[in-house]
């Protein structure tokens, strides 16, 4: 009895160990192939609907030159088409600005200048209430600062703007809608400075969807 038994469990272990090696073989190259060509599709797809309007510059960065972020400058923002990341430049030329934020107490807050040290001039860069998706809509719910923007250091730096464009159904929409400018209405942006470092400092992170 005690055999039969032994065996009994033997014969389980031994079908479990074919199954797990039938699904690590088989059915998970499956399932990997099969979810490849998924994401592949949906990187294809989103790759369509941005090269409609990715190119372009938001409105909030119509007054300023943008440039791609020198490759010495180490960026944490994420990978992908739909995530976005920038130089700011005077339209002089000049790289290092002088950056003014408003501020509720101790945080720093939109709306956010920057200022040419040479030219000099002095533009908007981002507005919760006028920029992004909501602030395009009308419908922005981002706290802002009650105070007049002030110079956040001392000296220009160079300015890099984060933004995106997640949500791909929205923007499809907003095409057949017929909005002329989906560029303008981005759902994320963070606008870092570099320090002396090398390094990006944030200023100011909002949620603009």
């Amino acid at each position: 009895m005690e055999r039969i038994i032994a065996l009994t469990i033997a014969g389980i272990i031994i079908l479990y160990c074919m199954y797990a090696l039938y699904e690590i073989f088989v059915i998970n190259p499956r399932e990997r192939r099969a979810l490849n060509k998924t994401q592949k599709k949906q990187t294809k797809a989103t790759s369509t609907i941005l090269n409609k309007f990715i190119h372009k510059k938001p409105r909030c960065l119509e007054n300023f030159d943008i440039d791609e972020v020198p490759t010495e400058i180490k960026n944490n923002w994420v990978q992908g088409p739909e995530f976005l990341s920038k130089l700011i430049k005077c339209k002089c030329g000049e790289e290092e600005l002088y950056v003014y934020a408003s501020s509720n107490k101790e945080i720093l807050l939109a709306p956010i200048y920057l200022e040419c040290p040479k030219c000099p001039s002095k533009n908007l860069i981002f507005d919760p209430t006028i920029h992004g998706w909501d602030g395009e809509n009308g419908e922005n719910a981002s706290l802002v600062g009650e105070t007049e923007p002030k110079k956040v250091y001392e000296t220009p730096r160079r300015v890099i703007v984060n933004y995106s464009f997640q949500n791909q159904d929205n923007y499809a929409e907003l095409i057949e809608d017929g909005i002329d400018k989906p560029e303008d209405y981005f759902d994320v942006i963070i606008i870092n400075t570099v320090n002396d470092a090398g390094k990006l400092e944030e200023v100011v992170s909002y949620e603009c969807a």
